[in-house]
């Protein structure tokens, strides 16, 4: 833990809202205006995030609630933990906190932000022997802030894989539901037992991608390009409205419906940048068969569902039409390649919920061993570029898909 506090101080210079460590950031006296509390939260995230990705220590006791820093604290080290384990180190980090919403009342203000990572992983290397692009990393984060106590008593992403394991919420929520100020955030038994089970989860995951390496080399004759999957993935990731893929099927962003995220649309939309060839059974509503979407109300349930893309393409056998075959992911560097599907089923869950592509494979010094950066999108602003999926769900199961033209 040790170096990698070190490590956080060497590129404070970069925080985008120049923190200084060395100076105190929380006054003793009493913020009252709203300007205030949220310049005061800003900071406080952006510390939060630099214990989380970089193993510094900064005390954000004297402006959080007790069982919300303890929480807070238990997150960062369970990152670091698994930062160690992978061998994920970050550099050139940087961090940018943007106020999205925010509702006050007498007694609490209710805040949501985006917060945006970008930086570098010290020991990842191209088959060249280049270090790989910046990663970036989106999420949004719900914060209350208790004006009677004067501190801030929540503190929750529902994309982060830890929330997602520890706390038992529904992740597709509102500002309203994920800011409940009359039921301040408490550290339950049951909490404390997730707590336990993701550390558990991240070793037993470690241990299974990191077994002795297989030799199988699965043969690839795809008639879709890669390249043109990784070009769309990487030119839309981060846009507020992504283009059609192949310029004749419209882009919905199923986010824009409460209890929905859009990265598997936005993967089926990469396919068809790639070359796939849409599957209209010519239902009507929502079909279970085919892969097509011609509006949000008739459409196969395959062209944004996890599950159903999924079920799809490995049971596909009509001609000329997307199909493909999966494989648990692990670091055998034969087994998948760029522009390739990672499905993510988080520690905690029951089933795979979130889809991306891998944009960009990298090697361990000895090139033994290969790790997939992936690319997605769950809404505006929740998205990544080119990080690496071990530091997306250290803890959960991953299966890769291959897709080809059947």
């Amino acid at each position: 833990m040790k170096k990698f506090a070190i490590r956080a101080l060497s590129f404070v210079a970069f925080i985008t809202l120049g923190l200084l460590l060395s100076v105190p950031v929380f006054a003793d006296s009493v913020n009252t205006s709203k300007d205030d509390i949220i310049s005061t939260v800003e900071k406080a995230i952006a510390l939060f995030y630099e214990n989380k990705d970089m193993g510094a220590n900064n005390d954000l006791s004297k402006i959080m609630d007790t069982d919300i820093s303890s929480y807070l604290a238990d997150k960062a080290t369970t990152h670091q933990y698994a930062t160690s384990l992978n061998q994920n180190d970050k550099e050139n980090y940087s961090v940018q906190v943007k106020l999205l919403e925010n509702e006050m009342s007498e007694d609490f203000l209710k805040l949501k932000f985006q917060v945006i990572t970008t930086y570098n992983y010290a020991s990842h290397y191209t088959a060249l022997g280049e270090r790989p692009d910046i990663s970036t990393v989106s999420e949004v984060v719900y914060v209350v802030y208790d004006r009677v106590k004067n501190l801030i008593t929540d503190f929750y992403c529902p994309t982060n894989y830890y929330d997602i394991a520890v706390r038992d919420e529904d992740p597709n929520i509102s500002m309203e539901m994920a800011t409940r100020s009359a039921y301040p955030f408490a550290i339950t038994a049951n909490i404390t037992a997730r707590q336990e089970m993701l550390k558990n989860d991240i070793y037993k995951v470690y241990e299974e991608q990191n077994s002795e390496v297989s030799s199988i080399t699965p043969s690839r004759t795809s008639f879709l390009s890669p390249n043109a999957i990784l070009a769309y993935a990487r030119a839309n990731y981060d846009k507020i409205n992504p283009s059609s893929g192949n310029g004749t099927v419209p882009y919905f962003d199923f986010s824009v419906y409460p209890g929905n995220w859009d990265c598997t649309n936005f993967v089926s939309h990469a396919l068809l940048a790639g070359g796939a060839n849409v599957y209209d059974t010519g239902g009507s509503g929502i079909s279970g068969t085919g892969w097509y979407f011609r509006s949000e109300s008739n459409r196969s349930s395959s062209w944004s569902g996890v599950p159903e893309l999924y079920n799809f393409l490995i049971s596909n056998t009509h001609p000329n039409t997307p199909a493909g075959y999966s494989y648990a992911y692990s670091n055998n560097p034969g087994l998948w390649s760029v522009g390739d599907i990672v499905q993510f089923r988080f520690s905690g869950n029951s089933v795979y919920s979130h889809s991306t592509i891998i944009t960009r494979k990298v090697y361990s010094a000895d090139q033994s061993r290969a790790y997939a950066y992936v690319t997605g999108r769950s809404d505006p602003y929740n998205y990544n570029d080119n990080d690496p999926v071990d530091n997306m769900a250290p803890g959960g199961s991953k299966r890769t898909i291959y897709v080809y033209n059947y």
